[in-house]
């Protein structure tokens, strides 16, 4: 066989070796950088008040919601 073309591919046997190893280390570092993450808990709203320069709702607001929603859908009988 002809010296050239051992040569030749020798050197494609080894580009070919240099870039399955490259493409492997790169995925196993990509699979590295993102673990699972776990789950994230739902915030209760109980657990966090409306700051206080917020207003607050008073009962006269309450009433009036409810008047409002009594009069948009009247109760079906």
């Amino acid at each position: 066989m002809n010296p050239l073309a051992v040569l030749a591919l020798a050197v494609l046997i080894f580009a070919g070796s240099v870039v399955l190893t490259m493409l492997w280390l790169n995925g196993r570092r990509q699979r590295r950088k993102t673990p699972v993450q776990p789950p994230r808990r739902r915030v209760e709203p109980d657990r966090h008040p409306v700051p206080s320069h917020e207003p607050q709702p008073t009962s006269e607001d309450h009433e009036a919601v409810e008047a409002l929603l009594r009069s948009l859908h009247p109760p079906t009988r």
